[in-house]
């Protein structure tokens, strides 16, 4: 095109077939720019409005300078004496915004387009910068960036979008093409450039990229599942994201979708009529399709009962479907329910003819809708006639009204009670009765409650209570009894609820204290607990509260004689047939003989205590007597025989002595601690034939054993026999050494003693069993005594053990 436009202004005569041609051309683009869409037209149409200008321009050029027919004189005017005109006429009436622009950025040439968005003439605007007729910086720049490129390059440019600002200050949205005029002997050189305002063609674009947005946010935000499908091409050509979840298909795998999915997905049972319908609306174009139920397999593998309405979007000419949306709804809830209320029909049915109370549905009206098997059985109990009295049809407060016509005040209490909960007056209405049947007098409850489903209805139930009635008669009996057991019990008896108050006392608790009912509920009665023993009471009292378990106290309670008796009292937690904590009952039980019996026998124990210790005592003075005049004797006696017979019988009578001291001592006659015991006699023992320096040291190791007196005296005086030897003989010319005395329990009565020294030993040859010393002698003998034997060890000094039974006062 733009060879052709040059050809077609070469020569400076531009005869009349040239400006047709541009004139033409201009006008053919104008049909393009109908007949082809926005960019094709453009695009078409840019050659032929280069080559108008060009033509203007040199036109223009060519009428400013004289020719030589003006010289010649007038002359006939014909189309070629205007062609600046016209070509001006041409380039005006173009919608296009068309401009030429100098090397220094003067505008050279601006159509009227231009002159409308800048507002101002054009001839206002020709030999001006962008910057002296107002445009905008950012705008300035932008052009004369291009108009630059154009002059450096040669190259034509093409810009599909440029936003410059209207006079009216709105955006307007420019495509444009800017071209090269090179100069010649009729103009310098040019920028071109045609710009065609594309605002509305944008604008529509926009919206329309806003609706397809608004349209798929939508179609991906819905619940339902939505897919469109191409019958032509047997594949399915967009789901939303909900469908492609269900199917669990990928956006790259829905195009390889076809009708083959279809039918793998779908149930065998629900394929068959899905595969009709699409062939009633593909052969019958004026026929929509109707919504269709059908079981489909999801992602999950589970069936799901789908709900689809298919939309024919558009068929091909010939009238075959050739797009169908499909909007779909998962209604396996719905289904599911549908189900469930089927067969909760039946379920309630058989839960109505299960039950055992007789069961009637009225409707407003008063009139029978259901009835149970009970309730038919019931009416043949009472006489009435099922299908006409009591039966489905019937009219029940018609039969209730007419009883009370006949003065039945129950009857008329009935109709009147299920006429408020039948007008929505009442939640509930009860009423027990009782029907004479030819059985006997049985008792009923008589229960309406309101059934609201649009109109209110009531739901008759009759509930027999005749074995709780005859419960109820059982329990006052029960009651009357344990009321007068109570009352005539000979110990005082005392209620507390769960909050501790006392809320009964029986005639025994008011003669025992003397006061009225009035003055013992609450916590009055708490004012008859002795002042000294209250505090300790209420202790034990709110304990057994806190812990819920039985308690027993013994305190002092004031007497209507205004003395404190002692009593004790038991209490026990009790519940209801609930189960819940009902609070305590108390029993008062007075022991004050008891406490005075105790008394006297804790006296007369002390006065037993205190003469018993009285003869310790004097058995002790009488037996220190004894030794103190063995010690006298031993003075006047100097035979070495007879002074050593009269020692050892000294500290025989002291070790028996010293067991009286300690039952003197003690505050107990019941045993003698061991240890004290052992450790004063060996200390005794000591001071008699040890002297002072002699390095003896004595090692007791006696358990806390406590033992009475008959096993306590021959212990005594065995410890005493073997520590006598050992001092005597185990440790000659002063030698040192240790003595070592043990005691502990080997079994439940059996104890075991261990006397041992590490001094010479036993002599050689020395039989223990055929000794006849008296001090072996009476070790034997009272080994004896105690049920108890002894065994002599002598290898490594002397070790006797004595094992023996604890003895008790009356033991054979």
């Amino acid at each position: 095109m733009r060879t052709s436009s040059e050809n077609l202004l070469r020569g400076s005569a531009f005869p009349l077939a040239a400006v047709a041609a541009v004139v033409g051309t201009a006008f053919f683009s104008g049909m393009l720019l109908g007949a082809a869409t926005p960019a094709v037209s453009f695009v078409l149409m840019i050659p032929c409005l280069i080559a108008t200008v060009v033509v203007f321009i040199r036109l223009k050029r060519a009428a400013d300078q004289p020719t030589g027919n003006e010289q010649g004189g007038p002359r006939t005017a014909t189309m070629t004496d205007h062609p600046v005109d016209l070509l001006r006429a041409v380039i005006d009436l173009n919608p296009n915004l068309i401009y030429a622009k100098a090397d220094d950025g003067t505008i050279v040439l601006a159509n009227a387009a231009i002159a409308r968005l800048r507002g101002r003439p054009a001839e206002s605007l020709i030999g001006k910068t962008e910057r002296q007729i107002g445009s905008p910086a950012q705008e300035e720049e932008l052009f004369s960036r291009s108009d630059e490129y154009v002059r450096r390059t040669g190259e034509d440019v093409n810009i599909p979008e440029e936003r410059v600002m209207a006079v009216d200050g709105n955006e307007r949205w420019l495509q444009t093409v800017k071209r090269l005029i090179p100069a010649n002997t009729a103009h310098p050189r040019l920028v071109l450039g045609i710009s065609t305002d594309i605002t509305a063609r944008r604008n529509t674009e926009e919206e329309l990229r806003e609706s397809k947005l608004l349209l798929n946010s939508i179609l991906e935000s819905i619940p339902d599942l939505v897919s469109r499908y191409d019958h032509v091409n047997d594949r399915f050509d967009y789901m939303n994201r909900n469908m492609k979840e269900f199917l669990g298909v990928s956006e790259v795998a829905l195009k390889t979708l076809d009708r083959e999915f279809i039918q793998v997905m779908m149930h065998a049972d629900d394929l068959g009529a899905y595969e009709r319908q699409h062939e009633l609306y593909a052969a019958h174009p004026d026929i929509q399709p109707t919504p269709i139920e059908y079981r489909m397999r999801n992602a999950s593998d589970e069936w799901r009962w789908l709900r689809s309405r298919e939309i024919v979007y558009s068929r091909t000419p010939d009238g075959r479907v050739r797009q169908v949306i499909n909007i779909i709804e998962d209604v396996t809830g719905r289904r599911s329910a549908e189900e469930a209320l089927r067969n909760n029909e039946c379920f309630v049915r058989g839960i109505l003819n299960s039950l055992s109370s007789p069961i009637a549905v009225l409707d407003p009206h008063g009139r029978i809708l259901e009835v149970n098997g009970a309730w038919e059985a019931f009416a043949v109990e009472s006489g009435a006639r099922p299908s006409m009295e009591a039966g489905r049809g019937a009219d029940y407060l018609g039969v209730c009204d007419r009883a009370a016509a006949e003065g039945d005040a129950l009857a008329s209490g009935a109709a009147a009670g299920i006429r408020k909960v039948l007008a929505g007056h009442d939640s509930d209405f009860v009423l027990e009765y009782p029907c004479d049947t030819p059985a006997g007098r049985r008792w009923f409850l008589l229960h309406a409650t309101p059934l609201v489903n649009g109109s209110i209805r009531a739901v008759i139930a009759h509930e027999d209570i005749t074995r709780q009635k005859s419960a109820e008669t059982e329990t006052r009996r029960a009651r009357d009894f344990y009321l007068t057991l109570f009352e005539d019990f000979p110990d005082p008896i005392r209620r507390s609820g769960p909050d501790g108050n006392c809320n009964y006392v029986n005639r025994t608790w008011i003669t025992f204290t003397g006061r009225n009912l009035q003055q013992e509920i609450g916590q009055e009665w708490m004012r008859g607990v002795h002042e000294a023993d209250r505090e300790r009471y209420e202790s034990v009292y709110r304990e057994a509260f806190r812990t819920g378990e039985s308690y027993q106290i013994e305190y002092r309670l004031r007497h209507r004689d205004g003395k404190g008796r002692w009593v004790m009292e038991n209490g026990r937690p009790f519940f209801t047939v609930d189960g819940v904590f009902g609070g305590y009952i108390a029993t008062v039980h007075d022991h004050s003989a008891l406490k005075n019996s105790e008394e006297a026998i804790r006296q007369s124990l002390t006065e037993r205590e205190s003469l018993l210790q009285e003869v310790h005592h004097r058995v002790k003075n009488n037996m220190q007597i004894i030794s103190s005049l063995l010690s006298l004797q031993l003075n006047n006696v100097e035979n070495t025989i007879v002074r050593q017979a009269l020692n050892e019988s000294r500290n025989r009578i002291r070790s028996m002595a010293l067991v009286h001291e300690q039952l003197y001592q003690s505050s107990s006659f019941s045993g003698i601690g061991l240890l004290p015991y052992i450790s004063k006699l060996a200390d005794n023992l000591a001071r008699s034939y040890l002297a002072p320096d002699r390095p003896i040291r004595m090692d007791i190791a006696v358990e806390n054993i406590q033992l009475d007196l008959d096993t306590t005296i021959p212990l005594g005086l065995i410890i005493n026999e073997l520590l006598t030897n050992a001092m005597k003989y185990a440790y000659p010319e002063d030698r040192g050494g240790t003595i070592s005395i043990a005691v502990r329990r080997t079994g439940e009565k059996m104890l075991t003693l261990e006397v041992a020294d590490d001094g010479m030993g036993l002599p050689s040859g020395f039989d223990p069993g055929k000794s006849a010393t008296l001090g072996l002698s009476l070790v034997r003998t009272l080994a004896q005594q105690l049920d108890g034997n002894v065994v002599f060890e002598g290898d490594r000094g002397t070790k006797v053990v004595v094992e023996f039974r604890e003895q008790h006062y009356g033991d054979s």
